[in-house]
């Protein structure tokens, strides 16, 4: 396995603020770098707008081919989840290649699950529907992403997503032509090793399987709060991609509420096999589409659907209204001949009823021979038991090795609780967890189940650093 040379933050040229670029694009300032290029926003001149400039960072003439090979797979797909690309170019005085892309105002996937920890299933099925459309039209444009991730998804802040960065997309062969935009050679292995397809692992055909397979591990990572697969050694963590079998959601997220729905789409998605997955995005984005709807988390359009579908909506006045002008004066002409002669009926059955009979008179009561019984006192109930002053809580926590402190005192489950409406806070933490706060009271008998949520990995050590960013 090789890759190409990495380029730290401290190595990458940047650029100050005001250079022109191409002769038309003023840099305002850096908003993000990645492995192979920093991205500026700029100002077109030409035409007064505001673009992004992704500036090459490697120098040499692999990573030459390899960015202009995301502008021309780019350019290719026509889609509102996928970022436009406008123009690309070299320019020989700032020494530099630049791509000329849209300015989308939104945070990485990545970025905001490392900050809010795992969405639930329909906030993570309404993002990832967004995503399965970008790949259907990348798909549709014989294009392959091949590199698909959280930190290529931009969740925009006025809604939806855009799929971004085709560094390393695979234009397939068209009607039978053998060119097409592949750098890669045998010993090379291309893409996220977190994200990785058995089949990628494997040097075989990479086609649109592998991006469903992507998305599969993404879908697995926002409900989970983790990847199906860790390990800190690349070459291990792509062996398990291609040999070991995936857990369950509901193994590492007990606590998550999981449409079946979901769960299969999952499970069918990480096939190891291309050929048992999913064999279309469009097919994904409907299933996905039918399970999102909880947008609480994030906001996910001002011009879509709970799910991010577009919708449309047909008022009456769209239709051609029937004239009601004629059956309006036949039913004023019915009603004319009709309430007098109702009257002379009603009149005539007024005269003709016969009087109600007179209800007969009371009978006066008969004496009882019988003789009266006789009344015995009640009996007296006892007193009631005093109430409990105290309430037992069942407490059961995962993993088992978590401690419990309650208003503040490490205590042992169960808990007891005065038996009053007073909040006392319990809270649950445990090395490599995120800790979990509930508010109890003791009006009532319950029990208490709290599963702890994995802490993210901190991002510039162990697996995010390395393997997320390959």
């Amino acid at each position: 396995m090789s890759a190409a040379p990495a380029v730290t933050p401290d190595e990458v040229r940047r650029l100050a603020p005001g250079t022109r670029v191409g002769g038309r694009f003023v840099l305002e300032g850096l908003v993000g770098q990645g492995g192979m290029g920093s991205v500026y926003a700029a100002r077109d001149e030409r035409i007064d707008r505001r673009v992004a400039l992704k500036i090459l960072h490697l120098d040499s003439a692999r990573a030459s081919d390899r960015f202009r090979a995301e502008a021309a797979a780019a350019s290719r797909i026509s889609s509102r989840f996928v970022s436009a690309i406008h123009d690309y170019g070299h320019d020989e005085a700032v020494d530099c290649e630049y791509l000329v892309m849209e300015l989308l105002d939104g945070q990485p996937l990545d970025a905001i699950l490392a900050a809010e920890g795992p969405l639930s299933a329909s906030q993570a099925a309404a993002i990832g529907a967004d995503i399965a459309e970008a790949l259907a039209a990348a798909h549709a444009a014989e294009v392959v992403h091949r590199d698909l991730k959280p930190g290529n998804v931009l969740v925009l802040a006025e809604g939806g997503v855009k799929v971004i960065d085709f560094g390393i997309a695979r234009v397939l062969a068209l009607d039978g032509r053998s060119d097409r935009v592949d750098e890669t050679s045998p010993d090379v292995i291309l893409g996220t090793p977190a994200y990785i397809s058995p089949e990628a692992v494997e040097g075989t055909h990479v086609g649109p399987g592998a991006d469903l397979y992507a998305l599969g591990v993404i879908l697995f990572e926002m409900v989970a709060g983790r990847l199906p697969f860790y390990d800190p050694v690349a070459s291990a963590l792509c062996t398990m991609h291609l040999r070991d079998a995936p857990p369950t959601i509901a193994e590492v997220q007990p606590d998550a509420i999981l449409p079946e729905a979901f769960e299969r789409l999952v499970a069918a998605l990480l096939e190891k096999d291309p050929g048992h997955r999913p064999q279309a995005a469009e097919e994904v984005a409907g299933i996905l589409r039918g399970i999102g709807g909880d947008t609480s988390a994030l906001r996910l359009g001002r011009h879509a659907s709970p799910t991010g579908a577009r919708t449309s909506r047909v008022t009456r006045a769209d239709a051609p209204r029937p004239s009601r002008r004629l059956p309006l004066l036949v039913a004023i002409g019915i009603a004319a001949l009709t309430i007098p002669f109702l009257g002379v009926v009603l009149a005539i059955l007024a005269r003709t009823a016969p009087e109600p009979p007179a209800p007969p008179p009371p009978e006066p009561p008969v004496a009882s021979t019988e003789p009266e019984p006789e009344l015995t006192p009640a009996p007296t109930p006892p007193p009631p038991e005093a109430a409990s002053t105290t309430v037992e809580i069942p407490v059961a926590v995962a993993p088992p090795s978590a401690t419990l402190t309650l208003d503040g005192v490490e205590v042992q489950p169960p808990l007891e609780l005065p038996a009053d409406a007073t909040e006392h806070e319990l809270v649950v933490r445990a090395p490599g967890y995120r800790p979990e706060t509930r508010a109890l009271r003791g009006d009532r008998d319950r029990s208490v189940t709290i599963a702890l949520r994995r802490a993210p990995t901190p991002r510039r050590s162990g697996l995010p650093a390395k393997l997320r960013e390959w």
